[in-house]
């Protein structure tokens, strides 16, 4: 966003490169870094030699930026943590790169558990912001309201509000504070308005849409993606992955999930569009609903990916061995596979193996021991290990089943975003009695203190 005068002697000129969701580009005083950037294409894992590292815990800012950048990009429990305190660093008391004190903001937000061990210390971080300082500080200030609105007096948002919008002139989030406000006040369609107006700029509007949408919101979604499908473009990428990625997770009225083409259609404008995210849901979408796809395509898919990142390549290729209906299933090697990218610390493989052993493909069915691999996974952060462990706890036979964990790890999964969770969650609510229900909350604390430790 790019602000067009200086209001009041508030807001200063203050151009920025980037939008505000996106991180924006320094110009690094080391030739070493700037190599880094270069070499992270084909060099397996963050920074192997540690120039990165050094430079960021020698005080170099833009290093520290930028190192939590990458971190961030991983999206691993781990490396999260890592960024939180990296970009802390980079902010530096609101001394250093202000737009670090939003990233936290963001990752805390779709982190449940770095939110509750991370969550004061950020608020204090906040304390610090000058935000009528100038563009930026005021830029970010609505940025981290829009999360958490108890940062900010409702009235000084007001104040802010108008200078910011006279202000900025592009990917503006006026309408998402303005979004917000309206659904504070309990005036949810016209917030669903708001939000449904912003997301051409920014696409987590959609996030705030789902969160308020009463009623059928898998047709809500799809009625969403056919109007976009017709539309002529300007949506940026990032929407349409996202608003693919809610819908594909969404369960219809049905209760089975099924195809979209217009999920497959979403996510082929994104890959277009140059978006490796949309890829990864792409190739997985695929391996869900294989009679829709040849596999020639999806192996073309994967070695495209390869090339921006191996380990995920390596990841999605053992997922293709476990997919029996393209002829091309060998589930030892796909385990084989699994195994190196955990001792490469690519711990979403944890997934791959607990599928591996819920669905048999090595032996017979042996829930318990995939339990223990979405454990490890769930450890490590991995939202979507909470919602494989609602499923086999709610669902599962025998010993294998039991409410209590069920209720408890659906709604973990569903703090972070998993709104597939939502049958899980009911299902075991449901078969729970009060005392159960008390025994879930003491559950959540212990798995969730547990977990904030996790390193």
């Amino acid at each position: 966003m790019k602000p067009n005068s200086y209001i009041a002697g508030l807001l200063v000129a203050f151009f920025m490169s980037g939008e505000v969701y996106s991180s924006p580009v320094f110009s690094l005083p080391s030739l070493n870094v700037i190599k880094y950037q270069d070499s992270i294409r084909t060099t397996k894992g963050i920074d192997p030699e540690g120039v990165l590292y050094s430079l960021a815990d020698s005080g170099d800012g833009e290093a520290q930026y930028y190192l939590a950048s990458l971190l961030e990009r991983e999206n691993r429990g781990d490396s999260l943590l890592k960024a939180v305190n990296y970009y802390s660093l980079a902010y530096n008391n609101g001394e250093g790169r202000v737009y670090a004190l939003q990233k936290i903001g963001e990752i805390l937000n779709r982190n449940i558990l770095l939110k509750k061990s991370h969550y004061a210390t950020f608020v204090q971080l906040s304390s610090m912001l000058e935000v009528e300082k100038n563009f930026e500080t005021t830029s970010v200030a609505l940025s981290n309201y829009i999360l958490f609105d108890e940062l900010y007096a409702d009235d000084y948002i007001k104040k802010i509000l108008p200078l910011y919008k006279r202000a900025c002139e592009e990917n503006c989030i006026y309408e998402l504070v303005e979004g917000k406000g309206l659904e504070k006040e309990g005036r949810y369609q016209e917030a669903i308005n708001k939000y449904r107006s912003a997301a051409k700029v920014n696409h987590r509007a959609l996030t705030f849409i789902y969160n308020i949408l009463e009623g059928d919101k898998y047709k809500y979604l799809l009625d969403l993606a056919k109007d976009v499908l017709s539309e002529d473009a300007g949506y940026k990428k990032e929407f349409y992955v996202e608003l693919a990625n809610i819908l594909s997770n969404e369960t219809p009225p049905s209760g089975e999930a099924a195809y979209l083409g217009e999920v497959d259609q979403l996510l082929n404008i994104a890959i277009e569009m140059e978006s490796m995210n949309a890829l990864e849901i792409l190739i997985d979408y695929a391996a869900t609903y294989p009679g829709y796809y040849n596999p020639d395509f999806v192996e073309n898919m994967i070695t495209k990916l390869s090339v921006q990142s191996p380990q995920s390549a390596k990841f999605y290729r053992a997922k293709m061995y476990t997919v029996l209906e393209w002829g091309k299933a060998q589930p030892a090697k796909a385990k084989s596979l699994y195994e190196e990218l955990v001792s490469e610390e690519y711990f979403e493989a944890y997934m791959g193996l607990g599928r591996l052993y819920s669905r048999g493909l090595l032996d017979e069915v042996d829930q318990n021991k995939a339990i223990e691999m979405y454990a490890q996974a769930s450890n490590k952060n991995i939202s979507a290990a909470d919602h494989q462990m609602a499923i086999i706890y709610a669902y599962g036979r025998g010993m294998c089943r039991n409410y209590v964990k069920a209720n408890a790890h659906a709604s973990l999964a569903l703090s972070n975003g998993i709104s597939s969770s939502s049958n899980a969650f009911e299902y075991s609510k449901e078969q729970l009695n009060e005392a159960q229900l008390m025994l879930v909350q003491s559950l959540i604390s212990d798995i969730v203190e547990k977990r904030s430790h996790e390193k």
